[in-house]
């Protein structure tokens, strides 16, 4: 990611105070911008384009219903001071508790907008000190998540690999002067074309010119100078695309055939958003083409090949830190990031490296942090299936397992979530009145398929409190995506607003 050189100048001496404090203060938000809240902006290849599916049936209208307790759930949250800079920051003890009849006395109302007449509405609300569930309403109920099921994803990734993990793409030399390129399971693997023009920005990738320059120089100093190519996608097992998923995903850019062998997240033209019917084929060719560039003569068309550990290593580059790509995948709901995260897991935990082995080992990882597997169905790890299935209180599990501070590792999904009004699948919402009044104060992953819109994650309230909160919308109608987020975000902004105390 290119950056902008910054030069300093003196100027009028009697002007320097004012000068150095707006300084300081465009220091104070861009630093909350790019290291705490990260804005992402990118080519179409690296955003989230929300798939599109089949309405999943209506089921009764909503109710309100009495809260139900839970354990303590959280002991480390937000400040209210600085939601957006310093996210566990520790709660002011004296910050007012909110009582279940005043929330939901503000929340019946907002539930019963015309904008949500006729979906599924399921709500949790919970206060992050205590622990106690505040409002739950059809909170138990399996419900459609779409990509808020990528917290599941998150967690269970940063747990089961640690925050500091990489992924290597590597190449080998194997018998008769084949270099074999293996996939380690980055879709994030840059081409050349992705550098520039279409740059992928935050976190920078992995580049395949890289990896075939560190080839190039290793075949030389052997002195190679002609070989065959081979390429290894076999980390990854099973079908590339996940239990009904639709052709147009591909096609239309949602999301790559899952392959443990990318470049530029299986997309053969960045200017285009349809994407590689065989990402690893595609990847390999590029290889092989960058490969001759670089002086190496190669033989024949590059042809899958399975890498023996009597290969002798040849180069490797590797992928941003996992926490950096947990940052980008929720930031910019990255459902190729998603998917490979799930297999990363299953792997980590002696799973298949499959939809199925994917989905098995993010629930297990969850029920071993608390979170009951009864509560998480899922089939995939993007979410883009209409089969998945999550209960809204486990969403809220989800995020107390980030909030609480007991588990380090899982720290920088604070940040990660995109932030109202400021970052990530949230940049272009809540900037009307009077969702408006809540931006900044809702760090939230957003979901959307047809028929489907979800938010879950965590705000500030005008009290002061940390309030934890998922809320699903199913049966969403045709056309009505938009004008039910907006009710999302009126009812998120005004369980913010309230003090409820």
């Amino acid at each position: 990611m290119s950056r902008r050189s910054a030069h300093s100048r003196r100027r009028n001496p009697s002007r320097r105070p004012i000068l150095l404090s707006l300084l300081a203060l465009i220091l104070v938000v861009a630093g909350a911008l790019v290291a705490g809240t990260a804005t992402f902006h990118g080519h179409r290849l690296f955003g989230h384009a929300p798939a599109r599916q089949s309405s999943p049936t209506a089921s009764p209208a909503p109710t309100v219903s009495g809260a139900s307790s839970g354990p303590a759930l959280w002991a480390l949250t937000p400040s209210p001071a600085a939601a957006v800079l310093s996210p566990l920051a520790q709660l002011p003890a004296t910050a007012p508790v909110p009582k279940t009849a005043a929330i939901t006395a503000r929340v019946a109302p907002l539930l019963a907008d015309p904008a949500l007449a006729g979906d599924t509405v399921a709500l949790v609300v919970a206060d992050a000190r205590s622990g106690s569930v505040l409002l739950d309403n059809h909170g138990s109920d399996p419900a459609v998540p779409a990509s808020t099921a990528k917290i599941a994803v998150a967690i269970a990734a940063l747990h089961a690999l640690g925050d500091d993990h990489r992924f290597t793409t590597k190449t080998v030399l194997a018998a008769g002067n084949r270099v074999v390129l293996v996939g380690g399971g980055d879709p994030t693997l840059a081409g050349p074309t992705a550098i520039g023009a279409h740059d992928p920005g935050y976190p920078a990738p992995a580049r395949l010119a890289d990896l075939v320059a560190q080839t190039a120089s290793a075949l030389k100093n052997k002195g190679i100078t002609t070989v065959s190519v081979g390429y290894d996608a076999s980390l990854f097992a099973g079908p590339l695309t996940g239990p009904a998923w639709k052709p147009l995903y591909i096609n239309e850019g949602d999301v790559a055939p899952v392959s443990a062998l990318e470049v530029d997240e299986g997309s053969p033209d960045l200017t285009k958003p349809q994407r590689a019917a065989d990402p690893a084929g595609v990847a390999a060719r590029e290889f092989a083409t960058l490969l001759v560039a670089a002086g190496v003569h190669v033989t024949g068309a590059p042809v899958a090949t399975k890498a023996t550990p009597d290969d002798g290593m040849l180069a490797s580059v590797q992928s941003p830190r996992l926490s950096a790509l947990v940052q980008r995948m929720l930031g910019r709901s990255d459902n190729d990031l998603a998917e490979a995260l799930a297999r990363q897991v299953a792997l980590a935990t002696g799973k298949p490296a499959t939809f199925a082995g994917g989905a098995d080992a993010v629930r297990a990882t969850l029920a071993g942090l608390g979170v009951p597997a009864s509560g998480l169905a899922m089939v995939d790890g993007s979410g883009l299936s209409p089969s998945d299935r999550v209960q809204p209180v486990a969403l809220v599990r989800m995020v107390d397992l980030v909030l609480a501070g007991k588990h380090p590792e899982l720290s920088s999904m604070a940040q990660a979530l995109p932030v109202a009004g400021f970052s990530g699948t949230l940049t272009s919402r809540y900037t009307a009145s009077p969702a408006s009044n809540a931006a900044g104060r809702v760090h939230a992953k957003t979901g959307t398929l047809d028929g489907v819109v979800a938010l879950a994650g965590y705000l500030n309230d005008a009290s002061g409190r940390v309030l934890a909160f998922a809320v699903i919308a199913n049966g969403v109608p045709q056309g009505g995506t938009v004008r039910t987020e907006q009710a999302i975000d009126r009812l998120a902004a005004g369980i913010a607003g309230c003090g409820c105390s």
